[in-house]
């Protein structure tokens, strides 16, 4: 539901005109006050950009298909990473950047807002989403807080392709050193072998390289958690998980009798089997990033 259902045309008139545009929004936050809807936390991505995103919980089936009711270019990728927003339906859907998980009002505290920001101000000519491949429409907020940002190697972030073979994670602290426990992957079967307490400087990337298939299919979610150590912060241990579309083949087909599916992905059996028995989700939060350090320790060990 669009609460501002001339929003788009008023936007459009303006940049006809000549005027500049930039939309930036925060995605993939619940609502602070109960609505069940992402968002910044305060406004949700549907009001503040007009696209067509799936109910709170859920994402689009593998192999959707943009409505493209907006944007009518079928050759530009306006579905998010996540497989939750859809933004060939959007107010402006070549002037709006999607930062998942950057809070209302937090713009300056992400380095990545911050240089976006700035771009989009001191440019000399119009810019749009495809103008600068750092500046994708779709991006992970990179914020200190989260520690750590991922992408693979050879691919816009967010997207995973046959080209790509290696993994490449970056501190975003500024005080504080980390250490990779665990890289655990859910949709893609591929293997990052040694990647044991591999550590990572204050604001450096390291590449680990990742050996097995990428499948040969495009329009299809999968996720990459890794989990990790803060040397002398307060919450030691952490993990992230990110999402990835494959994009590296024939678009499987879609299920129209089925547009939504639920967001959480299916974890291996022995995990799924523990986490059965545990109903709060926090604790299943907790239990799964124990899991997966257990795991990767032991697979370092053999």
């Amino acid at each position: 539901m669009k609460f501002y259902p001339t929003m788009g045309q008023k936007l459009r008139e303006c940049s006809d005109a000549g005027v500049n545009i930039s939309i930036i929004a925060g995605t993939g936050n619940k609502d602070i006050i109960g609505y069940n809807a992402l968002g910044d936390a305060i406004i949700t991505t549907v009001s503040s950009t007009g696209a067509a995103c799936a109910p709170c919980g859920e994402r689009f089936n593998d192999g959707y298909e943009t409505i493209n009711t907006v944007c009518k270019d079928k050759s530009h990728n306006h579905l998010s990473p996540s497989m939750e927003v859809d933004a060939s339906a959007a107010y402006l859907p070549e002037n709006t950047w999607f930062i998942d998980g950057l809070y209302h009002g937090m713009t300056i505290k992400s380095d990545y807002g911050t240089e976006l920001i700035t771009m989009l101000m001191f440019a000399d000519e119009p810019v749009d989403v495809h103008t600068y491949s750092e500046f994708p429409q779709f991006h992970a907020d990179s914020a200190r807080s989260n520690s750590v940002f991922v992408r693979f190697n050879s691919s816009v972030e967010g997207y995973i392709s046959g080209d790509d073979n290696a993994l490449v994670i970056e501190n975003c602290s500024k005080k504080y050193p980390i250490k990779v426990v665990s890289i655990s992957c859910n949709g893609i079967d591929i293997d990052f072998g040694n990647s044991f307490l591999k550590e990572i400087s204050v604001g450096e990337t390291i590449e680990i390289p990742f050996i097995g298939d990428i499948p040969s299919v495009s329009g299809v979610k999968s996720e990459v958690t890794v989990s990790f150590i803060v040397d002398g912060s307060v919450t030691t241990i952490a993990s992230r998980t990110f999402d990835f579309t494959i994009l590296n083949g024939e678009k499987v087909g879609y299920d129209a009798d089925k547009p939504t599916v639920d967001c959480q992905m299916e974890n291996d059996g022995v995990l799924s089997q523990i986490l059965s028995f545990i109903s709060n989700l926090g604790l299943q939060k907790i239990v799964t990033m124990f899991y997966n350090m257990v795991k990767a320790l032991i697979f370092n060990l053999i």
